[in-house]
């Protein structure tokens, strides 16, 4: 594992609306760019093209934070998870479809879902899919745990049947999506 380092002109901002930015908005952008460079995909060549976001996350404890300077034009762009996918449409000048996902722990393969229909429906050439969770705060655990939903053995058996609850964790993942053809045909990385 490698950590991310978040470089704000990078993105062309101000140190003072990235330290407004939701963490997981940091990751996401950062593995974004990463993905491009890992697909051979030209970040120049992307700028208007028709390219999708499809981003899953679950609520932040982020967005809940309260800034020590105050609500400014950056506390709703910067903490709003349903902006997730459209501030990285932005950055990247991306015109396709752009949608943030909210299913739960399935979130990121709904993203995928998603963007795999788009992509074979021609509502977009290609796709960035990620997804992020950031625990942030014991808030939300703890209410799971009320719940009745956390694993007792903390051990997660996805689609099995030893299944007896799921653990929560962090972590982001993005990736770039388009049809086989059309990335042999653009030379790209496989």
């Amino acid at each position: 594992e490698k950590e991310l380092v978040f470089d704000c002109k990078l993105f062309g901002l101000s140190p003072y609306e990235a330290e407004q930015m939701d963490p997981q908005m940091k990751l996401l952008l950062s593995s974004t760019w990463e993905a491009f460079e890992h697909s051979g995909w030209d970040m120049h060549a992307l700028r208007n093209s028709n390219t999708g976001v499809f981003i899953g996350t679950q609520v932040s404890p982020a967005a809940n934070w309260r800034s020590p300077k105050g609500t400014n034009e950056f506390t709703v762009p910067g903490s709003s998870v349903s902006m997730f996918a459209n501030r990285i449409s932005y950055h990247f000048n991306l015109m396709g479809p752009s949608t943030t996902t909210m299913t739960a722990c399935s979130s990121g393969i709904s993203a995928l879902h998603a963007a795999m229909n788009a992509v074979k429906c021609g509502d977009c050439e290609q796709a960035v899919v990620g997804s992020s969770n950031y625990l942030g705060s014991y808030n939300s655990s703890t209410g799971f745990g009320a719940l009745g939903v956390i694993s007792p053995d903390g051990k997660c058996h996805s689609f099995d049947q030893k299944a007896n609850g799921y653990m929560r964790s962090e972590g982001v993942f993005v990736f770039v999506i388009k049809s086989l053809e059309a990335a042999e045909r653009d030379g790209d990385n496989i």
